[in-house]
């Protein structure tokens, strides 16, 4: 679960393995929207105020990906993580 509280995530850094299918929990916990993106594997999601999505992914080559919240001026007051993508 990566959760979105002000301009930070509660989860600055996720290790996962290549080639599994990764489970992520997006919890909102603001009354106004965030986002969350990853654009190495095209993912875009808007998480309205107080609300939760699911999304599946599956990471095949190691590296470090960036996540951020997409919402206008939130991603230059820092809101990202990473996501680490181990062999």
């Amino acid at each position: 679960t990566i959760a979105s509280s002000g301009m930070v995530f509660s989860v600055t850094e996720a290790r996962v393995k290549a080639g599994r299918e990764v489970i992520l929990r997006l919890t909102n916990r603001d009354g106004y929207a965030h986002a969350f993106d990853i654009d190495e594997f095209d993912v875009h999601v808007v998480l309205d105020g107080k609300s939760t999505q699911t999304i599946r992914i599956t990471p095949n080559q190691p590296g470090r990906y960036v996540y951020y919240c997409g919402s206008p001026g939130h991603h230059a007051a820092g809101m990202e993580g990473v996501l680490i993508v181990e062999p």
